[in-house]
């Protein structure tokens, strides 16, 4: 994420993030909002806390 922040920043882009055909988030002028780091991002960080805890090792 932190790529896109850095463009945003840079060029005076803004991102949005879409699932579904929605906008779930957007990156402005290099800031993510919150539905995307705290919603969407957390939900994948607890995700794959569970996965690399619950599964097998090699």
């Amino acid at each position: 994420m932190a790529w896109l922040e850095k463009i945003s920043r840079e060029l005076g882009l803004v991102f949005a993030l879409r699932y579904n055909d929605r906008n779930v988030g957007w990156i402005r002028r290099g800031v993510t909002d919150d539905a995307i780091s705290e919603g969407l991002i957390a939900v994948w960080e607890r995700d794959l806390e569970r996965l690399e805890r619950d599964s097998p090792r090699r």
